[in-house]
C-alpha cells in the first residue's frame, strides 16, 4: 500500500513538474489573478515579453499596466469573465514595457474562481506588436499606393483634357499646310510634314484614350438595368465602318440584362470585338459574342479567329501602354484592353483572356456579378 502511494505521489511530482517546465518555458505569458485583478502567479516569460522581473510585480494588478485608452473595454471584459464561470474571454489592449514603450498583447482570460485547484482567472497574454506593426506597415502601403494612383490619374485626367486644344490646333493648321503646300516644297519636305501631320494624330488618339482611361476610374458609378444585346447593337454601330473594311461576320448568343453603366459597357464590347477585327489573320475577321451564368457571375466571352496571342503575353496586354506589335504592324495605342480592365473591376468583375497561341484565336472573357443582374434571357451554363 506504502509502495502504491509513493508511486503516486510520485507521478504526481512529475506531473507538476512538467507542467511547470512548460508554463516557465512558454512564449506566451501565464497569469492567475484575483477576483480584484491583482496578479497572484506570473509566468517567467513575463520577463522577456514586458521587461519585469516577477518579483517587481508583487501585488501589483493587471490593469496598472494597461493603457488608459485601452482601460475601459479591458476591465469590461475582465468583469464579464467574472460574471460568466468557466467561460473565455478576448480582449486586446497596448500594455507598457518596463522601458516605457508599449506593447499590443491579446489576452484570453477564463474564469476558474470556482476551482478548487486553481482558485482564480487565468490569463494567457500574447505578444503581437510586430504583427501589429507589419500590418500597420501594409496598411500604410496600400494607402499612399491608392493615394499615388489617385492623383496620377487627377494628373493624367488634367494633363489629358489640357493638352487636348493646343494639340487639335497643331493637327489641324499642319493639315492645313499639307493641303495646300502638297508639291510646293521638294519631296522631303512633304515627307516631313506627312511625318507632323502622323504624329499629331497618333498624339490625339493617345490623349483621347488616356482621357478615357482616367474618366474610367472617376467619379460614382451609376449602374442601372443594361440589356447587353442593345449594348452590342451599339458598339457594332460604332465599328461599322471597321467591320465593313474587313469583312467581319459577328454573331452571338442570347445576352441577359445586367446592372452596370451602359457607356462603360459599350466601351468594353466595342474595344474588345475591335480588337478581334483588327487582329486577324488572312482569312476575314469572325467574333463569336456569348454569355452563360456559374458560379455566381454572369461570364461574357468574345471569340475571334484572329492571329491568337502567345499565353506568355496573357496578362501583359492588360498593362496601360504594352503593345505585342509595331505600330506599323496595327495601329494602336496599347491602352484599350487596360480602359477594359478599369471598368470591369470597377464593376466588381474580372477580364482575362484564353488563347493556344499565335494563328490559333483569342477569347476574350470578363464576368459581372450575378446578384446585379436585373432580369435575363436564358443563356444558362453549367
Amino acid at each position: 500500500m506504502q509502495t502504491e502511494l509513493k508511486w503516486a505521489k510520485e507521478q504526481q511530482r512529475r506531473g507538476e513538474e512538467h507542467f511547470r517546465l512548460l508554463i516557465e518555458n512558454a512564449q506566451e505569458i501565464v497569469l492567475v489573478l484575483e477576483a480584484d485583478g491583482i496578479m497572484r502567479y506570473k509566468s517567467p516569460s513575463i520577463e522577456r515579453v514586458l521587461g519585469y522581473r516577477t518579483q517587481d510585480l508583487l501585488r501589483k494588478s493587471m490593469f496598472e499596466f494597461v493603457a488608459a485608452y485601452d482601460l475601459p473595454k479591458a476591465l469590461t471584459v475582465f468583469n464579464e469573465a467574472i460574471r460568466q464561470n468557466g467561460t473565455t474571454q478576448f480582449v486586446e489592449f497596448r500594455c507598457r514595457h518596463k522601458d516605457g514603450s508599449w506593447r499590443v498583447l491579446q489576452a484570453w482570460l477564463k474564469n476558474l474562481l470556482q476551482d478548487r485547484v486553481v482558485e482564480g482567472i487565468i490569463v494567457n497574454l500574447r505578444d503581437v506588436s510586430q504583427l501589429k506593426q507589419a500590418e500597420e506597415a501594409v496598411t500604410k502601403t496600400a494607402d499612399d499606393l491608392a493615394r499615388s494612383n489617385q492623383e496620377l490619374e487627377q494628373f493624367a485626367y488634367a494633363a489629358s483634357h489640357d493638352l487636348q486644344e493646343p494639340l487639335r490646333k497643331i493637327a489641324s493648321y499642319t493639315q492645313l499646310l499639307q493641303q495646300r503646300y502638297k508639291g510646293k516644297f521638294d519631296a522631303e519636305a512633304d515627307k516631313f510634314i506627312g511625318y507632323i501631320v502622323d504624329g499629331a494624330y497618333r498624339m490625339q488618339a493617345l490623349i483621347r484614350d488616356l482621357l478615357m482611361y482616367s474618366r474610367a476610374g472617376r467619379g460614382e458609378l451609376a449602374l442601372e438595368p443594361t440589356d447587353m444585346e442593345a449594348v452590342l447593337a451599339q458598339a457594332l454601330s460604332n465599328l461599322e465602318t471597321a467591320l465593313q473594311a474587313n469583312q467581319a461576320a459577328v454573331t452571338h448568343d442570347p445576352l441577359p440584362m445586367v446592372m452596370a453603366s451602359p457607356s462603360q459597357m459599350t466601351q468594353i464590347l466595342q474595344n474588345l470585338v475591335g480588337n478581334a477585327i483588327k487582329y486577324h489573320g488572312d482569312a476575314p475577321p469572325k467574333v463569336h459574342v456569348s454569355a452563360l451564368q456559374k458560379s455566381g457571375f454572369w461570364q461574357f466571352s468574345i471569340q475571334d479567329n484572329g492571329i491568337g496571342i502567345d499565353p506568355q503575353y496573357a496578362d501583359r496586354v492588360f498593362i496601360i501602354f504594352q503593345r505585342l506589335h509595331t505600330k506599323k504592324e496595327y495601329a494602336g495605342t496599347g491602352i484599350g484592353l487596360a480602359i477594359c480592365k478599369k471598368m470591369v473591376e470597377r464593376h466588381g468583375g474580372q477580364v482575362w483572356l484564353e488563347s493556344e497561341g499565335e494563328g490559333k484565336g483569342t477569347t476574350f472573357k470578363f464576368t459581372l456579378p450575378a446578384e446585379l443582374v436585373a432580369a435575363a434571357r436564358p443563356a444558362e451554363g453549367p
